[in-house]
């Protein structure tokens, strides 16, 4: 059977879950010279092994590699200029209000699956939380916090006006699921992938290896009086952020905690318009050019109440390390930093002006979103198709054509009618199809939106492959998540170590190996406190092994952990209900991983009464099984065990209500328990440890 080949990798994956607080500690910043006299910054790993921000360092490796480039002082100092002249402007009421809505395209590098192919609503979240935060709706508590008066918007159409299948969102495939690094997307895959920085704010997403959380590059100050050079490169212009961290308050990425409400992309975004780092990226006495936040000697991590250099730390703004959950804050001068590089530096300056926030004109456009089923392995011979359509225009729609057919067979339709507004989906439930035993492909496609050609075709259809087993039973995984659902990952082998399928945090990195690349999988962190279903398609007469894992080591212990009040639980049952293998809470203390073998038994020929009315304990046993029967049983009975080919391993006769099975010199596994009556046979699985 299959060895416990998640047990390091958990391990390993634990450190990115949420654990609690982290140690609330200053780390100082590391900076030397390099071979041209500039300061070079190494990037600081906090207490969880992960790099919170790797702009300074990113930077330093651009500079040096460059040695034509200004320092960062030299470009500090033609950027003072700017303010100084921004904010006499102010004081003379000639500085003009003005509120820049800048466009935004996320460039989200996968594979096609898996949770780093970060979805359109997660994409949504993550702007909607970038305007609540430079428009200081977070919450802040210090009278100094400003709205920065700058905004975000998704762009809508791509660099040729054709409108997006989803908004602010270019997926790339070509270069696969990660995890890359720094010098991976420095050396040609933003170059690559960049669209113009002179009209969108480029951010890449993906999955980046060495717990890099996101860096950013500086604003150029090329083109401000006396600014030699020509700053940073354009074609590595944006921010690239760890996929996990995409998200909002209100819609957190699921195992991302503490660094999942989007403050990662509020923190680069800072540094892509001009910020810098709260503490100065040095001591007491470095200066992140920000008169109203006080001085600091290092970055914080947690949420601590710190006092350094004479006064408390200001952890709670964006520039920080501090966790997402506490942050709140930029200051009136930051926002005077950010807006003097708005109006003045190249590639800040003209975005928001070609309008690609906007479609050019009104149009009609339907398009296939997803299709929810069929897809993976389904028992029977027939299924019944559920699909997502989204309206992309800017047009209510009021009726369309929905095509489909199963491996492009008979076209069938489905007219729909009624309202979708601008960005709305609705879930089409469609007649029960039927095909043959095997691999197939169901295709879904829209057509005539409003009754008019659709504007935009590339959109409109979609394929999803699936398998029919009209000879497999449907047994049914029924989970139960505690406080910390993020923890739970699943793995069901057969007998012949084949990996069949897999679930849970796609952030724990499962072993490698030939057999999964066939096993279904079930994506995505699962929720806390929620109960999940999940069906499998499994062969009579044969053995599995499902483990379940806890990344965090503790079970499904909810309840052990201060402020959750929730054990967690599982069951495996099979199509008659019977239960193959359990764990009741509030027993869930297993630490990493919690194993049950189980069969399905080939019990043709038992005539089963529709209610087992006995019970079997302990079950899984090492031997001795003892038997009550619920409903008194008058007379003698049949009582006969069964291996899992159906073969009679041992027959008693019993007329007591209550009496043992010893299987003690029987050979570990599953085993079926007939209790024969005049009205019929009723049967219990068990397991023999």
């Amino acid at each position: 059977m299959k060895t416990n080949s998640l047990k390091s990798a958990l391990l390993l994956g634990a450190l990115s879950l949420t654990v609690g607080a982290f140690a609330q500690e200053q780390v100082p910043q590391k900076r030397d010279l390099d071979a041209h006299n500039h300061i070079t910054y190494k990037s600081i790993v906090g207490p969880n092994g992960q790099i919170r921000c790797h702009t300074m360092e990113n930077d330093s490796i651009m500079r040096a590699n460059n040695p034509n480039l200004p320092t960062l002082q030299e470009e500090e100092e033609a950027l003072q200029r700017e303010i100084a002249k921004f904010k006499a402007a102010q004081l003379n009421g000639q500085a003009k209000k003005i509120q820049y809505t800048i466009p935004v395209i996320f460039h989200i590098f996968t594979d096609g699956s898996g949770s780093e192919n970060v979805s359109a609503t997660q994409v949504q979240a993550q702007l909607d939380q970038l305007n609540i935060d430079y428009a200081d709706l977070a919450g802040s508590t210090y009278p100094q916090s400003a709205d920065t008066e700058i905004q975000f918007c998704l762009a809508q159409v791509d660099e040729n006006g054709t409108p997006l299948a989803e908004a602010g969102i270019n997926r790339i495939t070509s270069y696969g699921d990660g995890p890359f690094s720094n010098a991976d997307f420095e050396n040609g895959m933003k170059a690559a992938t960049q669209w113009d920085p002179a009209d969108y704010f480029n951010i890449w997403v993906a999955d980046l290896s060495g717990g890099l959380l996101g860096y950013a590059q500086f604003p150029s100050s090329s083109g401000l009086a006396g600014m030699p050079g020509n700053g940073g490169s354009a074609n590595t212009d944006g921010c690239v952020v760890l996929y996990s961290t995409l998200g909002s308050v209100a819609s957190p990425f699921p195992g991302g905690s503490p660094y999942n409400l989007g403050r990662t992309l509020t923190h680069e975004a800072g540094h892509w318009l001009g910020l810098r780092h709260i503490w100065g990226d040095g001591g007491c006495s470095a200066s992140d050019f920000c008169a109203d936040t006080p001085e600091s000697d290092g970055s914080n991590f947690g949420c601590p109440n710190v006092t350094n250099c004479g006064s408390q730390d200001m952890v709670e703004n964006y520039m920080d390390y501090t966790n997402d959950a506490c942050m709140h804050t930029f200051t009136e001068d930051q926002k005077t930093r950010m807006q003097t590089v708005m109006s003045v530096s190249p590639r800040r300056s003209t975005l928001g002006q070609n309008n690609v926030c906007n479609l050019a004109t009104v149009n009609d456009d339907i398009g296939v979103d997803a299709i929810n089923y069929p897809t993976g392995t389904i028992c029977g011979e027939g299924f019944v198709p559920e699909v997502v359509v989204r309206n992309y225009g800017t047009n209510t729609i009021s009726s369309f054509t929905l095509n489909y057919d199963v491996d492009g067979g008979t076209n069938l339709t489905e007219n729909w009618t009624g309202s979708l507004g601008a960005g709305q989906s609705t879930t089409i439930t469609l007649p029960s199809q039927t095909s043959t035993n095997g691999a197939h492909t169901f295709n879904a496609s829209t057509s005539s939106p409003n009754g008019n050609s659709d504007t935009n075709t590339a959109n409109d259809a979609d394929a999803e492959a699936f398998t029919l087993d009209n000879t497999g039973e449907e047994v049914t995984f029924t989970l139960d998540t505690d406080c910390y659902g993020e923890e739970s990952v699943y793995e069901l082998y057969d007998d012949n170590n084949n990996l069949l399928y897999t679930g849970g945090n796609q952030n724990v990195t499962l072993p490698v190996t030939a057999t999964q690349n066939t096993a279904t999988s079930d994506p995505g962190a699962y929720p806390n406190e929620t109960t999940i279903e999940i069906k499998w398609c499994l062969n009579s007469g044969e053995c599995y092994e499902f483990t379940l894992w806890d990344a965090y080591g503790d079970g499904l212990n909810g309840s052990a952990v201060q402020g959750c009040n929730t054990d967690g639980d599982y069951s495996i049952t099979d199509a008659q209900g019977q239960v193959l293998a359990s764990m009741q809470a509030p027993n869930g203390t297993f630490t990493f991983s919690e194993t049950a073998n189980f069969c399905l038994t080939d019990n043709t020929g038992l005539n089963e009464l529709a209610n087992n009315n006995f019970i079997v304990f302990p079950n899984p046993g090492n031997g001795i099984f003892n038997v009550t029967m619920k409903e008194a049983i008058s007379g003698d009975f049949t009582v006969v065990v069964l291996d899992v080919t159906g073969r009679v391993v041992m027959t008693n006769v019993e007329n007591q209500n209550e009496f043992s099975i010893d299987m003690s010199g029987a050979a570990a596994g599953t085993y079926t328990v007939a209790i024969q009556t005049a009205n019929g046979t009723m049967t219990k699985r068990v397991v023999l440890k």
